[in-house]
């Protein structure tokens, strides 16, 4: 049995995808691989290793690569073959760009249709965020996290804007996971969703959307430094 992280990552998310054409799976698992960084950039994508070890041709492999070339996270190397791109600063810096403006319209419009008993669903959210924080079980937090924004994205009812928001966020989720396994980072996360609750508590759209802003600025930082820490370039070699 294979020990390679990257062929692992695959079978597993095409176990996931298997209600999906084997075609669609195949893209999907590969870009959720790369994504999550369990594709190491240094390392060829060999098809025929893949093909075996999944149990299946070539030709849906090569077919999705192909494609992950064109969206910009698989690079072809003349006569040495695939890899996985490297996330570069430029690429942080327009994902969040992104949020920034459709996470304040997301909370806005939600802000608007919730009732009482949905802030009272929210408001227990972030208490449940708070007790799995102190006891600092971090899958728990990273998992109620994304609890949380999922909430707003429901409560908006913006499906579309939604999907765009959270495909971004899976193109950082590995460096958004380390980012808040540090225990200050992940204690000003929390101080700030308790923060953006009360301004929407209270309708003031103004200064939720500075809030957000001011979160997602910080995030930003602090991501972009973690990124220069692992020495990623600017540039894809």
């Amino acid at each position: 049995m294979t020990t390679d992280p990257g062929i692992l990552a695959v079978a597993t998310h095409i176990k996931d995808l298997n209600h999906h054409p084997i075609e669609r799976a195949v893209y999907e698992a590969f870009r959720r691989a790369i994504v999550t960084g369990s594709i190491p950039i240094t390392k060829r994508i060999n098809t025929t290793e893949y093909a075996q070890a999944l149990h299946i041709s070539r030709t849906p492999i090569r077919l999705a690569l192909d494609k992950l070339v064109a969206d910009g996270l698989v690079q072809h190397k003349p006569k040495t073959g695939f890899f996985a791109c490297q996330i570069t600063s430029d690429d942080v810096k327009e994902v969040y760009l992104i949020r920034k403006a459709l996470e304040a319209l997301v909370i806005n419009v939600a802000t608007e249709k919730m009732s009482p008993e949905d802030f009272d669903e929210l408001e227990n959210l972030l208490k449940e965020t708070d007790e799995a924080n102190q006891q600092d079980d971090i899958p728990r937090v990273l998992e109620l996290f994304r609890e949380y924004h999922h909430f707003m994205y429901k409560k908006s009812e913006l499906i579309r804007t939604a999907e765009i928001i959270s495909r971004g966020n899976e193109y950082l989720k590995h460096f958004r996971s380390i980012c808040l396994s540090n225990d200050e980072r992940r204690d000003i996360a929390i101080a700030d969703h308790w923060a953006i609750f009360e301004t929407m508590k209270a309708r003031d759209t103004q200064t939720t959307v500075e809030l957000v802003e001011r979160h997602l600025d910080a995030s930003l930082d602090f991501l972009l430094l973690n990124l220069g820490k692992r020495g990623d370039k600017h540039e894809h070699d």
